[in-house]
């Protein structure tokens, strides 16, 4: 297959792969959030239709501040993805801060693509109890 790389490449199923797709998966919704919140604010309103708990905020203060609060939204989503590319501390800070925001945007319900907030978390948890002695960008650590 061409996406195999053996038992020892990115995509091999150790944990390097699975910091890799995190780092991705996060990276990915920094450039949605921040392009979205830029071009078409008015989108995010619509959470408020799907949300448990949250509708008063989205439709209240939210509504007034889209822009800037999905822009610091992004930017945790950025430094969760920039720490799963390190290693050791960096990874297990990125897990625990990615568990507390999917979390914390679980009620938004499926207008934040519940119930796989919920799967991300759990990935997120198995990671924290995986150590990796490199950092993403480096063969060893693709190398079991």
């Amino acid at each position: 297959m061409p996406w195999d790389c053996g038992s020892s490449g990115p995509l091999s199923g150790g944990p390097a792969s699975h910091e890799l797709a995190l780092a991705l998966i996060f990276g990915w919704a920094v450039w949605i959030n921040y392009d979205t919140c830029h071009e078409h604010p008015e989108a995010y309103l619509e959470f408020g239709r799907y949300a448990m708990g949250y509708s008063s905020f989205i439709n209240g203060w939210f509504r007034g501040h889209i822009k800037g609060m999905v822009s610091t939204i992004a930017a945790g989503q950025g430094l969760i993805a920039l720490a799963m590319s390190y290693r050791g501390q960096w990874v297990r800070a990125a897990c625990m801060a990615a568990i507390v925001f999917l979390l914390a945007i679980t009620p938004l319900g499926l207008g934040a693509a519940f119930p796989f907030l919920l799967i991300l978390a759990f990935a997120a948890g198995k990671l924290l109890y995986q150590t990796m002695a490199w950092p993403l960008w480096s063969k060893r650590a693709y190398q079991r």
